[in-house]
């Protein structure tokens, strides 16, 4: 059945963290499920936009359906701005929601998405042939563009009900970066900031290295099998199963060689992205990420940047 026919009937999810992956939302899933006035489902990434829409929102619902009365529910899936269609989706069955975007580096952000794939055996190519096949950009890389896909989100939601994060900001000013989250959920809370900002330098989902690959194999498929569940009370087992694997079964850094012509290819491929997405933001990320020189960027350049919306 098709959710959209059904909105009335459910409780569903009041945000949404749509994108990008390798962006630190494992962290912001972990900080906000401290939050009291923040109801998270126990599994991060309900993936029912690009897995299983066809279920319908009765699916959908039964992630917050144990949330209490007043709670801001949410649902942090940061795969969702790779795949078309999707933010049309989400606008048809709850026009309300709020949208999160946390966006970063291409240089960094596909660094580490290669290195994840290294690390889990889906891929051991050269790196190049993630980005470009027969002369050709993959369907992968064009997943990794950002301006056309925040320009949707923001055209369909609008400016008020979308808010884009900075990597380099999480990094940079971490408080100021979760009250800015914070206040566009009107959830912020001085103690929660207090009580968070002890963890803001450590990664909820760093680059790991298995110690026995078939065995980092096995728990995958296991995992992925059980994870089709979809049951509440498996996946806080789960979880609890998985931090106790990273740290008996997992080394704490990977480090593959990485050639600078990686991110000259990557500099490459994303500049004009790049500028387009800053032409959006009112921010020279193209300065800001080193993929081109500082421009003449002003905001009498912009013809009116992200002010339409």
């Amino acid at each position: 059945m098709n959710g959209c026919n059904m909105k009335s009937n459910f409780d569903l999810p009041d945000f949404i963290v749509v994108g990008y992956s390798r962006s630190s939302t494992s962290w912001l899933y972990e900080a906000l499920k401290k939050n009291d006035r923040i109801f998270l489902p126990d599994r991060k990434e309900l993936h029912f936009y690009d897995r299983n829409y066809k279920e319908g929102l009765e699916f959908y619902n039964k992630y917050f359906s144990s949330a209490a009365d007043g709670l801001s529910k949410g649902d942090i899936t940061p795969v969702y701005t790779e795949y078309e269609g999707i933010a049309e989706k989400i606008h048809a069955d709850m026009p309300n929601v709020k949208i999160i975007i946390i966006l970063r580096n291409p240089l960094d952000r596909l660094k580490s998405i290669f290195l994840q794939l290294v690390r889990d055996g889906k891929f051991s190519k050269d790196f190049k042939s993630l980005l470009i096949k027969d002369n050709k950009l993959t369907e992968f890389t064009k997943a990794q563009f950002y301006s056309d896909t925040v320009l949707t989100y923001l055209s369909l939601f609008g400016t008020n009900q979308v808010h884009i994060a900075i990597y380099d900001d999480f990094v940079s000013k971490p408080e100021e970066y979760v009250t800015g989250i914070a206040d566009f959920l009107l959830v912020n809370d001085d103690d929660w900031v207090k009580n968070i900002s002890e963890v803001f330098d450590k990664k909820a989902n760093p680059t790991v290295i298995p110690k026995w690959f078939l065995l980092h194999k096995v728990v995958q498929k296991c995992n992925q099998k059980l994870r089709l569940q979809h049951n509440n009370s498996l996946d806080k087992i789960l979880n609890k199963c998985h931090s106790i694997y990273r740290k008996i079964f997992l080394s704490s850094s990977i480090s593959p060689d990485w050639e600078i012509k990686n991110n000259v290819l990557i500099k490459e491929i994303f500049k004009d992205d790049i500028v387009s997405l800053g032409a959006i933001l009112n921010r020279d990320l193209g300065e800001e990420w080193s993929f081109c020189e500082r421009s003449n960027f002003t905001e009498s350049s912009l013809d009116g940047g992200s002010n339409e919306f």
